[in-house]
């Protein structure tokens, strides 16, 4: 998946350039949109049945270089829950947490013959993400004498992934537009993070955390917003 991505990466942009070099010189745009998001937690099987689905929100902007072909750059701030757990003998509690990403890549529109308001495109992008777990508290309650609570506390680390993506642009007046995109992530496996920043425990002792493996998840986002039009 991750080579179909990529292959479809450089795809899209020699495409563009190629539009680009056909079409020019043409007066290019700027557009920018705020949106809010839910995303789907797809793989791996600890990432999907840890997290909710989650809200969230971005800040896009489009160089549009021709009719056909544009730049975009995507920064988005997503806000995960960790789905209820109960555990025999003992009370857990999860604090939330977040990806932040930014992402760049190459989009290009279809304009279909008539489509004066509105125009699909199509995208693929590479980003960076970064992720926080939550916070994790264990106590066991045996009984009261005996409790002991465990406190995970973690570090942020990031991974690279790769996002594809579709959408439509809908004109909304001379400046004005509305936004729907849907769009498939692939984060990377990524080795040797520290993860876990410290264990401590209530009688005192404190442990650090050992590095350990990030595996590849993916998540699946539908975005939802409004912008406005530029030209340069």
């Amino acid at each position: 998946m991750k080579k179909i991505l990529f292959a479809t990466f450089l795809l899209l942009f020699l495409t563009g350039i190629s539009s680009a070099q056909k079409l020019l010189p043409i007066k290019p745009s700027v557009e920018i949109f705020l949106k809010g998001t839910l995303g789907t937690p797809l793989s791996n099987d600890d990432f999907k049945d840890h997290f909710k689905s989650f809200p969230g929100g971005q800040l896009e902007v489009i160089g549009n270089i021709t009719p056909h072909f544009g730049v975009y750059g995507n920064f988005s701030a997503d806000f995960l829950s960790p789905k209820e757990k109960s555990l025999i003998g003992a009370t857990y509690i999860e604090d939330n947490t977040y990806i932040i990403s930014g992402s760049v890549g190459p989009r290009y529109y279809f304009n279909l013959p008539g489509s004066i308001l509105y125009r699909f495109f199509a995208d693929v992008g590479l980003g960076i993400y970064a992720t926080r777990l939550g916070d994790e508290t264990r106590t066991t309650n045996i009984t009261p004498a005996s409790a002991t609570t465990y406190t995970l506390y973690h570090n942020s680390y990031t991974q690279i992934g790769f996002n594809a993506g579709a959408g439509i642009n809908i004109g909304l007046g001379p400046i004005g537009m509305a936004n729907l995109t849907i769009k498939y992530h692939s984060l990377l496996k990524k080795s040797e993070v520290n993860v876990i920043n410290s264990i401590t425990t209530s009688n005192g002792s404190v442990n650090a955390g050992e590095p350990q493996d990030v595996p590849a998840v993916s998540y699946f986002s539908i975005a939802v917003g409004l912008g406005f039009k530029l030209g340069l």
